[in-house]
């Protein structure tokens, strides 16, 4: 039987979000490392649009991963507060909606890792303060849950090893 293949790159929580994705369904697939300055032959075969990963092949048929909604002018106040704006939406849900905490599939909860696993690795890189346990107490409280699943924990990259890592592409 042909290998399900999954083209992404160490530490790209896009990435990462896929391979959990696939190993809480049971799917076996291979990991492809990319080198993103030089793609290769098989991510341009499954992916001639856009070039970018992550990317998940079978037989002759690729599929692309959804981004995250991108940020008007990432690294500035301006990105500073929509990102703001963002988190007090969903923790005002997470108040409101106990659905949101007692029904919730690991799905959701994958989606949400960039918000609680990446978006605090990104602000100590950036020596920023804003996304806060204070600040933030549901989504906080959300996060500890989740980082408690095996699956997800497993499968995070270190946080020392990312921070140390986008402090030294600056």
């Amino acid at each position: 039987m042909e290998q399900v293949k999954l083209f992404g790159v160490w530490g790209c929580p896009f990435s990462t979000r896929v391979e959990m994705a696939l190993k809480l369904k049971g799917i076996e697939y291979d990991f492809v490392i990319e080198d993103m300055r030089n793609k290769s032959e098989e991510l341009l075969k499954y992916n001639l649009i856009t070039k970018k990963i992550p990317i998940l092949g079978y037989r002759d048929i690729g599929a692309t991963s959804s981004k995250a909604l991108p940020m008007r002018g990432q690294g500035t106040e301006e990105a500073d507060d929509e990102l703001l704006t963002q988190l007090e939406i969903l923790e005002n849900e997470m108040k409101r909606n106990k659905l949101f905490k007692e029904n919730r599939n690991k799905f959701l909860d994958i989606v949400g890792l960039y918000i609680i696993y990446w978006i605090p690795i990104l602000q100590e890189a950036a020596g920023k303060d804003v996304f806060t346990r204070d600040k933030f107490p549901e989504i906080y409280n959300w996060a500890d849950d989740i980082l408690h699943c095996n699956i997800i924990k497993e499968n995070l990259p270190n946080k020392e090893k990312m921070i140390a890592l986008l402090r030294s592409l600056n």
